[in-house]
């Protein structure tokens, strides 16, 4: 059905040509009708362009002339150059355009619509929300409006970036992938800049001289009479142990007495001990 359809296309505008009022004074045309007659040359340039396959160069001269002189029937030529081209949402648009112009011809419409039905197929949407206000968003780099903007967007089949970008709004954009009929939705968020991270100047280092020798700082030393001193207490208590010890075999002493004293021999005893190992360890020490 398409290539039907856009055979009929292809087919020349047969506007009538203004005629002389006399022949000896010809009038000027109304403007209306040099509008047509300027737009009537481009389209059959166009149309010439289009049976040598030169699509761009038809497209060109066909929206020259719909832009002089806005005919229905020109439109259909812009979508028959548009699908040449590969540009299957461009001619979608330029179809629905026709669909909806008075000018149109109920029975071409009739043809479009089932030729939209086949573009639709190889089209998907996307929908695309970005809140943040300031950022001009695009879809492969086509700018599409200035946020915010919660539109759908009719594209291509397969890859595409979303991107939102603005003086006060960081670049971001996504790639999604669309397929037959979907439609997706993309949201671009603002990004929050983190503030930048203040460092706190430190001390500075203090600059150590190698050259002056290390202060060392000499460890006390243990007094050579030291360990007389604990020889001596040691053998004070052992004395005095011994005489204490030697009260309880008095007979004449009471039982309260003797354990006294017995009590206070082991306490002699053992100072005697503590003095006596005090004295080898500070021997050791003093030996230098």
């Amino acid at each position: 059905m398409l290539g039907a359809v856009l055979g009929l296309l292809g087919a020349p505008v047969a506007w009538a040509q203004p005629a002389p009022e006399t022949p000896e004074q010809p009038a000027d045309p109304p403007p209306e009708d040099a509008k047509k007659a300027e737009a009537t040359v481009l389209f059959l340039e166009g149309n010439t362009r289009l049976l040598l396959a030169d699509y761009e160069g038809a497209l060109a001269r066909y929206q020259a002339a719909y832009e002089i002189y806005p005919s229905a029937q020109i439109l259909l030529n812009i979508g028959t150059a548009h699908v040449e081209l590969k540009r299957t949402v461009e001619a979608i648009e330029t179809y629905e355009k026709y669909v909806i112009d008075e000018q149109s011809d109920p029975q071409r419409v009739a043809e479009v619509k089932e030729v939209l039905i086949e573009l639709y197929a190889k089209t998907a949407r996307i929908e695309v929300v970005v809140e943040a206000a300031g950022a001009e968003v695009s879809i492969d780099g086509k700018v599409l409006g200035t946020s915010p903007i919660k539109q759908t967007f009719r594209v291509e089949l397969g890859e595409h970036t979303v991107a939102a970008e603005g003086t006060d709004f960081p670049r971001v954009e996504k790639k999604i992938t669309v397929k037959s009929s979907e439609t997706e939705t993309v949201t671009l968020e603002k990004k929050v800049e983190a503030p930048p991270i203040k460092i706190k100047p430190q001390p500075p280092v203090p600059i150590i001289d190698l050259e002056k020798p290390p202060i060392v700082v000499a460890e006390p030393s243990t007094p050579k009479w030291a360990p007389w001193v604990a020889v001596g207490v040691a053998a004070g208590a052992f004395g005095t142990g011994a005489v204490l010890g030697a009260r309880t075999l008095d007979s004449t002493m009471t039982i309260a007495a003797a354990e006294n004293s017995a009590r206070g021999a082991n306490v002699s005893y053992a100072i005697a001990g503590t003095a006596t190992a005090s004295a080898v360890i500070l021997w050791w020490l003093s030996r230098d």
